[in-house]
């Protein structure tokens, strides 16, 4: 049995708010976080309509239906929520698609691939990877896996399909010669959640399976539509 199961309203919310509800998730993964974890959702949600909105001219001047909820912050609890809330999702993502990708490609072909620069996935050499990459400010690596990698293995299933999805988009963009950061808001709009939902969890039940990680089934948060 899992830690606790999430159940994602897909028919009651709006993807968007639904995706940011998942990050938030990822960013903010334990209970005595709660507080936290829904002023990011509101947050983020929140900075995505106003993106759109100044991107879509025609979009924004029409009537959009809003959960009052969403005007629950001012604007400087929601700008410094979403500040803190965004650097630990990156964090997250990146980690997790790091740490995840070359043992969950040994579990379906049988054979581990070496990690950028010809090295072994092992926990410490992808640490090192992640913190070279995302520039790390700690003092060791030590410190990395308690602050990071620790706290990120409860939703790391769920991490790894989002920055996969996350990548699949931005490869998207460059391909249409558009500049992704002006169109990360777009990923929001598209209904295809179930689907990376049914991915997500197919992954937590392969992540007891990878030795090295060392993660129970009942450390894991289950993401299930609703």
């Amino acid at each position: 049995m899992p830690a606790r199961t999430v159940s994602v309203r897909l028919n009651e919310i709006p993807p968007g708010e639904a995706l940011a509800t998942l990050m938030a998730n990822v960013a903010y993964p334990y209970e005595e976080d709660r507080l936290e974890r829904e002023r990011f959702a509101r947050a983020l949600w929140w900075a995505i309509l106003i993106e759109r909105a100044s991107e879509e001219k025609a979009w924004g001047q029409t009537i959009q239906s809003l959960r009052p909820s969403l005007f629950l912050d001012d604007d400087t609890t929601l700008l410094s929520s979403l500040k803190r809330g965004t650097k630990l999702l990156s964090w997250r993502l990146n980690t997790a698609g790091t740490f995840l990708m070359p043992h969950l490609r040994e579990l379906r072909t049988g054979k581990l691939f070496p990690i950028r620069g010809g090295f072994a996935p092992t926990v410490e050499n992808m640490s090192m990877l992640v913190m070279g990459k995302m520039g790390w400010k700690g003092d060791s690596v030590a410190t990395f896996k308690s602050k990071i990698w620790k706290t990120t293995k409860p939703v790391a299933h769920l991490a790894f399909v989002l920055n996969l999805r996350h990548k699949l988009e931005a490869a998207c963009a460059k391909k249409q010669n558009r500049d992704f950061g002006r169109v990360y808001y777009r990923q929001f709009f598209r209904g295809d959640l179930a689907i990376w939902l049914e991915l997500a969890e197919n992954c937590r039940n392969m992540l007891p399976s990878i030795k090295q990680f060392k993660i129970k089934e009942e450390e894991t948060i289950q993401f299930l539509p609703a």
